[in-house]
Protein backbone atom coordinates (compact mmCIF):
# COMPACT_ATOMS: atom_id res chain seq x y z
CA UNK A 1 0.00 0.00 0.00
CA UNK A 2 1.29 3.21 -0.80
CA UNK A 3 0.39 6.10 1.46
CA UNK A 4 -0.33 6.00 4.99
CA UNK A 5 -3.03 8.43 5.49
CA UNK A 6 -6.53 7.63 6.58
CA UNK A 7 -7.26 5.73 3.24
CA UNK A 8 -3.66 3.80 3.19
CA UNK A 9 -4.31 2.54 6.58
CA UNK A 10 -7.44 1.66 6.90
CA UNK A 11 -7.05 -0.55 3.30
CA UNK A 12 -3.81 -1.94 4.99
CA UNK A 13 -6.04 -2.97 8.57
CA UNK A 14 -9.03 -4.55 6.56
CA UNK A 15 -6.33 -6.35 4.40
CA UNK A 16 -4.89 -7.66 7.60
CA UNK A 17 -8.48 -8.09 9.15
CA UNK A 18 -8.65 -10.79 5.98
CA UNK A 19 -5.59 -12.69 6.42
CA UNK A 20 -3.09 -10.31 3.84
CA UNK A 21 0.32 -9.44 4.36
CA UNK A 22 0.31 -5.78 3.99
CA UNK A 23 3.88 -3.66 3.13
CA UNK A 24 2.83 0.18 3.68
CA UNK A 25 5.13 2.68 2.65
CA UNK A 26 4.85 6.86 2.60
CA UNK A 27 7.13 9.23 1.54
CA UNK A 28 6.47 11.29 4.78
CA UNK A 29 9.10 11.05 7.04
CA UNK A 30 7.15 10.57 9.57
CA UNK A 31 3.26 10.50 10.58
CA UNK A 32 1.83 13.86 10.08
CA UNK A 33 1.19 16.48 13.00
CA UNK A 34 -1.50 18.74 10.97
CA UNK A 35 -4.87 18.00 10.02
CA UNK A 36 -6.45 18.02 6.85
CA UNK A 37 -9.97 16.82 7.88
CA UNK A 38 -11.84 17.61 10.97
CA UNK A 39 -14.52 15.29 10.61
CA UNK A 40 -16.03 11.75 10.54
CA UNK A 41 -19.50 11.47 9.12
CA UNK A 42 -22.12 8.02 9.77
CA UNK A 43 -20.30 5.76 7.17
CA UNK A 44 -17.29 6.45 8.40
CA UNK A 45 -17.84 6.00 11.53
CA UNK A 46 -19.99 2.69 10.51
CA UNK A 47 -16.65 1.32 9.38
CA UNK A 48 -14.67 1.90 12.33
CA UNK A 49 -17.24 0.29 14.47
CA UNK A 50 -16.59 -2.55 11.99
CA UNK A 51 -13.31 -2.77 12.25
CA UNK A 52 -13.75 -2.82 16.13
CA UNK A 53 -12.63 1.34 16.25
CA UNK A 54 -15.54 2.11 17.08
CA UNK A 55 -14.55 2.85 21.07
CA UNK A 56 -10.66 4.31 20.60
CA UNK A 57 -12.52 6.68 18.22
CA UNK A 58 -15.79 7.74 20.46
CA UNK A 59 -13.40 8.12 23.11
CA UNK A 60 -11.31 10.70 21.54
CA UNK A 61 -14.08 12.65 19.78
CA UNK A 62 -16.07 15.56 19.91
CA UNK A 63 -19.97 14.89 19.30
CA UNK A 64 -21.84 17.17 16.84
CA UNK A 65 -25.51 18.27 16.06
CA UNK A 66 -24.55 21.38 13.88
CA UNK A 67 -21.88 23.55 12.62
CA UNK A 68 -22.24 27.26 12.64
CA UNK A 69 -19.89 29.25 10.13
CA UNK A 70 -18.56 32.46 12.02
CA UNK A 71 -16.51 35.64 10.13
CA UNK A 72 -15.53 38.57 12.35
CA UNK A 73 -17.38 37.67 15.17
CA UNK A 74 -20.56 37.72 13.16
CA UNK A 75 -22.57 33.86 12.37
CA UNK A 76 -22.84 33.33 8.48
CA UNK A 77 -24.30 30.57 8.15
CA UNK A 78 -25.66 27.42 10.89
CA UNK A 79 -26.46 23.71 9.44
CA UNK A 80 -27.58 20.27 11.35
CA UNK A 81 -24.85 17.97 10.96
CA UNK A 82 -27.50 15.20 12.38
CA UNK A 83 -27.82 12.01 9.87
CA UNK A 84 -31.49 11.19 10.88
CA UNK A 85 -32.09 10.60 6.65
CA UNK A 86 -29.49 7.89 7.00
CA UNK A 87 -30.10 4.23 7.32
CA UNK A 88 -27.58 4.29 10.69
CA UNK A 89 -27.21 4.16 14.18
CA UNK A 90 -24.67 7.46 13.97
CA UNK A 91 -26.83 10.06 13.98
CA UNK A 92 -24.14 12.94 14.50
CA UNK A 93 -20.70 13.89 12.82
CA UNK A 94 -17.41 13.17 15.11
CA UNK A 95 -15.36 16.21 15.27
CA UNK A 96 -11.18 15.11 15.52
CA UNK A 97 -8.29 16.31 14.62
CA UNK A 98 -7.58 14.08 11.71
CA UNK A 99 -3.02 13.76 13.26
CA UNK A 100 -5.32 12.03 16.12
CA UNK A 101 -7.63 9.69 13.36
CA UNK A 102 -3.84 8.57 12.27
CA UNK A 103 -2.64 7.78 15.64
CA UNK A 104 -5.56 5.44 16.41
CA UNK A 105 -5.15 4.01 13.35
CA UNK A 106 -1.50 3.07 13.24
CA UNK A 107 -1.97 1.80 16.84
CA UNK A 108 -4.33 -0.75 15.55
CA UNK A 109 -2.36 -1.43 12.39
CA UNK A 110 0.70 -1.87 15.10
CA UNK A 111 -1.55 -3.94 16.82
CA UNK A 112 -2.55 -6.11 13.74
CA UNK A 113 1.90 -6.36 13.30
CA UNK A 114 2.25 -3.98 10.42
CA UNK A 115 5.16 -1.28 10.75
CA UNK A 116 4.17 2.44 8.38
CA UNK A 117 7.53 2.47 6.26
CA UNK A 118 8.45 6.41 6.11
CA UNK A 119 10.58 8.24 3.91
CA UNK A 120 9.91 5.08 1.44
CA UNK A 121 9.20 6.84 -2.10
CA UNK A 122 7.78 4.78 -5.35
CA UNK A 123 10.14 5.87 -7.96
CA UNK A 124 8.39 3.51 -10.73
CA UNK A 125 6.36 0.74 -11.60
CA UNK A 126 6.15 -2.32 -14.20
CA UNK A 127 2.70 -3.98 -14.43
CA UNK A 128 3.44 -7.62 -15.25
CA UNK A 129 0.78 -10.18 -16.32
CA UNK A 130 0.81 -11.59 -12.79
CA UNK A 131 2.25 -9.02 -10.36
CA UNK A 132 3.87 -5.65 -9.62
CA UNK A 133 7.48 -4.72 -10.01
CA UNK A 134 7.94 -1.24 -8.09
CA UNK A 135 11.21 0.97 -7.46
CA UNK A 136 11.51 2.20 -4.03
CA UNK A 137 14.09 5.21 -2.78
CA UNK A 138 14.31 4.99 1.21
CA UNK A 139 15.27 8.10 2.56
CA UNK A 140 18.81 7.53 3.21
CA UNK A 141 18.98 7.18 -0.52
CA UNK A 142 18.88 3.24 -1.14
CA UNK A 143 16.98 2.29 -3.80
CA UNK A 144 15.19 -1.32 -3.73
CA UNK A 145 13.37 -3.39 -6.20
CA UNK A 146 10.40 -5.25 -5.24
CA UNK A 147 7.54 -7.39 -6.83
CA UNK A 148 4.15 -7.57 -5.29
CA UNK A 149 0.89 -9.46 -6.10
CA UNK A 150 -1.14 -6.10 -5.77
CA UNK A 151 -0.61 -2.69 -5.51
CA UNK A 152 -3.16 -0.05 -3.90
CA UNK A 153 -2.49 3.19 -4.70
CA UNK A 154 -3.37 5.64 -1.32
CA UNK A 155 -1.01 8.77 -1.75
CA UNK A 156 -3.25 11.19 -2.28
CA UNK A 157 -4.23 13.90 -4.80
CA UNK A 158 -0.72 14.03 -6.50
CA UNK A 159 -0.33 10.12 -6.60
CA UNK A 160 2.47 8.43 -7.80
CA UNK A 161 0.97 5.52 -8.47
CA UNK A 162 -1.85 7.29 -10.61
CA UNK A 163 0.91 8.96 -12.66
CA UNK A 164 3.08 5.68 -13.02
CA UNK A 165 0.15 4.37 -14.72
CA UNK A 166 -0.82 7.28 -16.78
CA UNK A 167 -4.44 7.91 -14.67
CA UNK A 168 -3.17 11.23 -13.15
CA UNK A 169 -6.24 13.21 -12.69
CA UNK A 170 -5.66 16.68 -14.10
CA UNK A 171 -5.55 19.92 -12.24
CA UNK A 172 -8.15 22.14 -12.01
CA UNK A 173 -7.39 25.35 -10.00
CA UNK A 174 -10.19 26.66 -7.95
CA UNK A 175 -9.88 30.17 -6.78
CA UNK A 176 -11.71 31.26 -3.66
CA UNK A 177 -14.67 33.94 -4.17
Amino acid sequence: VVGAGPVGMMTALELTRRGVTVRLIDAAGGPATTSRAAAIHARSQEVLDQVGLYEAFVARVVHGRGIAFWAEGTELARMDARFTAEATRFEEVWFIDQAITEGLLRDALSARGVTIEWGVRLTGLVEEADAVSVNLQHGDGTTEQSRTSWLVGADGGHSVVREQLGCAWPATPVRPG
